[in-house]
């Protein structure tokens, strides 16, 4: 938003652009180097700090610790053309990101989404990571044609790869029935039934063997899939009581 701003402004080139570094996480940071003719220093400057007030006011609920700076850089020996600038901020502009869909059955779990989730534009190729997920494989495929569509569209090359298996909820389950008496029947209290939207290996495994029930079950873990992820350590001792109290009463429901 803040580049694309910038574009309908003054004449804007990219010469450099990084954000995130995982495919399967939400980006914390990015940094862009652009090009404007001298004059068109100040005006590129206010029409940042214009833009930067606008989300920062937007997100100040949910995200108050978001900055947004600019700083005067040495002029790079290499920038893309302003075409090939425009093609690429609209491109990731138009990229569809976020939640499409949540479960039926469980409304508060997301059923499809995307992660728009690495940017790289260095030596004038540019770059961009999508990870979409979805636990029903259809729109999974729907997903990923959006995808190339918008991408296609401003003369890109896509490539799809690294996908596994959606994993719908069976809250009809019998292993999870049973899931849900062990944990009654060691902890005192019912067990709170949810869903992730991460993927597991039991898409995977369901997929080779489709008459298979799984449940996936584990210790609590905060902040994934960031430098701020970590165990709740009593949690281990608790998952492996309850994992025990599952495997006993597996036999004497579904028998051997």
């Amino acid at each position: 938003r803040v580049l694309t701003a910038a574009r309908r402004e003054l004449p804007m080139r990219l010469a450099r652009f990084s954000g995130g570094d995982l495919r399967n996480a939400i980006p914390r940071s990015a940094e862009a180097i652009v090009v404007v003719a001298a004059k068109d220093g100040e005006r590129l400057l206010a029409c940042i700090a214009a833009v930067a007030k606008e989300i920062t006011a937007e997100l100040a609920a949910v995200d108050p610790d978001l900055t947004i700076t600019t700083e005067k850089a040495r002029a790079p020996a290499k920038a893309i053309s302003k075409p090939d600038s425009d093609r690429a901020l609209a491109a990731l502009v138009a990229c569809p990101h976020g939640a499409f869909a949540m479960v039926r059955d469980m409304p508060t779990v997301t059923e499809t989404s995307n992660n728009l989730a690495i940017v790289d534009l260095a030596k004038g190729v540019l770059k961009v990571h999508c990870m979409f997920r979805s636990s029903v494989d259809s729109k999974k495929t729907a997903v990923a044609e959006t995808l190339r569509a918008v991408f296609e569209l401003a003369g890109a090359d896509v490539t799809v790869f690294g996908g596994y298996p959606g994993w719908t909820p069976d809250v009809k389950s019998q292993l999870l029935a049973v899931c849900q008496r062990a944990y009654s029947d060691k902890f005192g209290k019912p067990a709170k039934l949810t869903a992730t939207h991460g993927g597991l290996e039991c898409g995977i495994i369901r997929a080779a063997y489709p008459h298979m029930e799984a449940v996936s079950i584990g210790p609590t873990i905060r902040f994934p899939h960031s430098p701020d992820e970590h165990v709740d350590i009593p949690s281990v001792t608790r998952f492996w009581t309850y994992l025990s109290e599952v495997l006993r009463q597996v036999p004497a429901r579904n028998g051997p």
